[in-house]
């Protein structure tokens, strides 16, 4: 028996290693060894909420080769030394079963989505919790954003003080920047900016997504949802940051994105008097 468990413990490690290695390698090589840069599987990080969704992500990508390599030894230490022998057509021997396996296979399994689905949740209400109407900190930034077929529109709203006390909260305030919107999405660095998401009436469902902040949330005709995030790094022209929409919505979804940036608190502030100015020229200000 021990000697069992150590053949599948030597295929278990030489697995992980294996797949670590496939997996991560070509990427470390084509970076030419930059320690300075991460794993360019994800984009260019650019909130401050998207630093738990890339935990959470590692953290299960880690757990799946976990995962993998214990089936794969399993599946290798038995095709080893279970298979039939050449020429050998007899049935198997008969068995019931193994409760003590089935309990394992089934316990453990339960464990791991358990913890999954609680890390995962506690991350999400993080990223949702309410803004507090902290004293001398900045207001945030409401932005109402309008799906259609097949383009974006975004209007910009200043944030108030609403109640008093332990009530108090920021609400939408008054219209600011562009009278009719913008087409593009401009957004102040180092300030929280909650979206209130729509689709157009008499539209089909849409998915307003920035994949640079990690989060994303469906814009549904005639239902208001929201998502919120805080641009933690300014963008640059080599860094092509977009909305995008992730639900198939017809035949234009492919062309349904546009450019989107974070630029300092006064360049924004600025933009807001002559929104004129596109994602490209603001960045090419800061240069």
């Amino acid at each position: 028996m021990n000697e069992r468990f150590a053949k599948l413990g030597g295929y278990f490690v030489a697995l992980v290693v294996v797949t670590t290695i496939l997996m991560v390698g070509p990427d470390l090589l084509s970076r030419k060894f930059d320690s300075s840069i991460w794993f360019t599987w994800l984009p260019e990080l650019i909130s401050k909420e998207g630093h738990r969704i890339d935990v959470l992500f590692w953290a299960l990508f880690g757990l799946c080769i976990v995962i993998l390599s214990i089936v794969m030894a399993i599946v290798i230490y038995c095709v080893k030394n279970f298979r039939a022998g050449h020429g050998d057509d007899s049935d198997g021997e008969p068995i019931h079963g193994h409760h003590t396996v089935e309990i394992v296979w089934t316990v453990i399994p339960a464990i791991v989505v358990t913890v999954i689905s609680i890390y995962s949740y506690v991350v999400l209400a993080k990223n949702e919790e309410a803004p507090a109407a902290t004293k001398g900190a900045a207001a945030p930034l409401y932005v109402d954003v309008t799906g259609f077929q097949f383009a974006w529109n975004f209007v910009y709203h200043d944030a108030r003080r609403s109640g008093s006390g332990k009530n108090e909260k920021w609400v939408k305030g008054d219209q600011v920047g562009p009278k009719d919107g913008a087409t593009q999405l401009v957004l102040p660095k180092d300030r929280l900016v909650i979206f209130d998401i729509v689709s157009r009436k008499n539209d089909v469902i849409h998915s307003f997504w920035v994949p640079e902040a990690r989060l994303k949330e469906d814009a549904v005709p005639g239902i208001h949802t929201e998502v919120q995030w805080t641009p933690d790094k300014v963008t640059s022209t080599d860094q092509k940051v977009q909305v995008v929409c992730a639900e198939l919505c017809g035949a234009g979804h492919n062309g349904m994105r546009t450019d989107a940036c974070v630029v300092p608190s006064d360049t924004f502030d600025s933009w807001l008097d002559k929104p004129e100015s596109s994602c490209t020229d603001l960045e090419g200000k800061k240069s």
